[in-house]
């Protein structure tokens, strides 16, 4: 009786305690809880308690020990865990200060562990180990994907490891999250600043400044941005706000003029000279594009949903209009409203191609599972395979060819993907997949998630002669203007850093510091091993680009075989996506180098898809 006595008496004084402390009257709330320890000793909660309000005084010594007390008596609540860790932190015991956050995760319930894996990797950055932090700021963004601060540390981190593409990601992400988070606006213009992209980047600060009027380091990099600008420029910038302003111009003109003002990072100005476009002519492909890539900065996209849900009622089948409207209701995170428009421009892509079978078979209550994908690699000529695959009668296309779900849009959930596909009941002649070629040379993650998800999905990959495809895509850069060294000054860097490396894993980091994918991307060994150590290789088909192009009736008819439907002839095996001729010479000496690198590789790779 007289125990039970004590415990009653203790609970009093430190519910005294924290009603002191919620006052601020802290010398009274300490005594109270002082008196609580004395009543039951072996009770953590009074020890925590003393540890929080000395903590609060700067009694860091102090709160200390009473966190490590409470901890001796309940080793199995977080938070004496959690607090003990930022005591750490402050004092600079890193190592310890981890320990603690790492044992408050074990003992708190994963769905409320927020905050525990987000100081882990914060902790993690401050020892230099970013590797380490993506994994936490990936914990804590499963935990509660609706707060910015995760998706901006995570991007932070993955520039650390020079993941630029994933970076851009995360900020993005941030921002949908909080509109007027200028922290992730700024962090985005230095992500698209070191991918060389001058245009994205000053429309991201110049974001980030409107939200913060007057921040010197803001106004820097818009600066930075600018000084590349000339007279010639401006004179040219004039002509177009007064075309804009005249009277209705061609449907080209108004793309032209868009085009010029997103290269200056007015993404307002760009988007009304599309909108001007669409009011004569709503169905102007080429438009829809550039408008997509636009919507992420603009602040109200109200007007953008109301011309697309017009020009949808007008023109039911024009399926540009569908899919960017799915685009921006995901952007706005209602994705339920986006799966709509996916599935219903994916039924009346469907429906065109094979309108008995959609209209008796067509459930939406139906799995959507892609039979194959496409995952890579990039210049290569997936494009045209993935077109010729889409033209067999038995093959129902995505509502787009590259949905990078797998790589850069995996939090979006399994319903989002499955929207892009059609509803194919199973045991179906019919068959349906994708092709995203940021899968072959992505991380780890990737082949796992897939084959978690689909084990018995067929995977194509296509294969093209290394050289020709860095020329390829450093060609495509070029155009993009994300490139302006030379060909060889751009190989020769990247070149450098690989030769002689038995494993370019241990040099990535480096790598990709100042490499853009030309050399990388064509080591197709090293990609293939991670995957195949993954999914069975009878899983896989590999096609050489060299034996498309030149041989497509034969190429197809592997293809077709692999995916299990009939033999089938297309009309005519036209290029797609080539990005034209170009007339690059390499001295000589160097072309028999850059082959000699290759080579070695290739070897490799023959030797790897070759064994039994």
């Amino acid at each position: 009786m007289e125990k039970t006595n004590q415990q009653e008496k203790a609970e009093y004084y430190h519910e005294l305690g924290e009603t002191l402390a919620k006052t601020k009257k802290f010398s009274q709330a300490e005594t109270s809880y002082r008196k609580a320890t004395e009543l039951k000793s072996n009770w953590f909660k009074p020890y925590y308690s003393l540890g929080l309000l000395l903590e609060k005084q700067g009694k860091t010594e102090q709160a200390f020990d009473f966190y490590q007390q409470s901890i001796n008596i309940n080793p199995n609540f977080a938070w004496s865990h959690f607090y003990l860790g930022n005591l750490y932190d402050k004092k600079g015991l890193l190592k310890e200060t981890i320990k603690c956050y790492q044992r408050a995760i074990e003992v708190h319930p994963p769905e409320n562990s927020y905050w525990f894996h987000l100081q882990l990797g914060d902790a993690l950055m401050k020892q230099g180990k970013p590797h380490l932090a993506i994994h936490s700021y990936n914990q804590a963004n499963k935990v509660n994907p609706r707060n910015p601060q995760g998706k901006l540390k995570l991007g932070l981190a993955l520039t650390q490891k020079q993941k630029w593409p994933q970076a851009i990601k995360a900020f993005r992400e941030a921002i949908q999250l909080q509109p007027d988070f200028h922290p992730a606006y700024f962090e985005l213009g230095d992500a698209f600043s070191q991918i060389g992209d001058r245009a994205q980047a000053l429309i991201a600060y110049q974001k980030a400044l409107e939200l913060k009027p007057n921040d010197a380091k803001y106004d820097q990099r818009i600066q930075e941005c600018l000084v590349q600008r000339s007279d010639s420029e401006d004179r040219e910038l004039l002509k177009c706000y007064q075309m804009l302003q005249g009277e209705t111009q061609e449907p080209k003109v108004y793309l032209e003029l868009g085009k010029i003002f997103i290269k200056r990072g007015l993404v307002e100005e760009a988007v009304k000279a599309y909108l001007k476009l669409l009011e004569t002519q709503p169905t102007f492909i080429p438009v829809y594009e550039h408008l997509r890539h636009a919507t992420f900065y603009l602040k109200n996209l109200d007007e953008l949903i109301t011309t697309y849900r017009q020009i949808i009622k007008q023109n039911r089948h024009f399926l540009p209009a569908y899919m960017n409207l799915g685009h921006i209701l995901t952007q706005k995170g209602q994705i339920h409203q986006a799966l709509d428009c996916y599935q219903k421009a994916v039924y009346r892509k469907s429906l065109a191609k094979a309108p008995e079978f959609v209209k008796k078979h067509w459930d939406d209550r139906q799995p959507r599972l892609p039979n194959f994908i496409v995952i890579g690699a990039q210049r290569c000529g997936s494009t045209s395979l993935h077109k010729y695959i889409i033209e067999h009668p038995q093959v129902l296309e995505p509502i787009t060819k590259e949905i990078n779900f797998f790589t850069q849009e995996f939090e979006r959930g399994l319903s989002w993907y499955e929207a892009h596909f059609p509803s194919i009941p199973e045991g179906s002649a019919y068959i349906t997949g994708e092709a995203s070629t940021s899968y072959l040379d992505s991380d780890n993650d990737t082949p796992h998630r897939l084959f978690n998800l689909y084990p018995h999905v067929k995977l194509l990959v296509i294969l093209r002669n290394p050289v020709e495809r860095a020329i390829s895509h450093y060609n495509q850069l070029v155009k993009l203007g994300r490139e302006n060294r030379s060909l060889e000054e751009a190989l020769k860097t990247e070149m450098e850093i690989l030769e002689g490396i038995e494993d370019i894993w241990s040099v990535r980091q480096q790598y990709w510091s100042v490499g853009k994918g030309y050399i990388w991307r064509g080591l197709y060994v090293y990609f293939l091993k991670q995957w195949m150590s993954v999914f069975p290789r009878e899983r896989f088909l590999i096609v050489r680009s060299e034996n498309l192009f030149k041989h497509p009736w034969v190429t197809m008819k592997r293809v077709f075989e692999f995916l299990e439907v009939s033999d089938y002839q297309l009309p005519s095996y036209p290029k797609h996506n080539s990005g034209g001729s170009y007339l690059i010479q390499l001295d000589k000496s160097f072309q028999s180098r850059l082959n000699q690198f290759f080579h070695l590789h290739n070897h490799q790779l023959t030797d790897f898809l070759t064994a039994k």
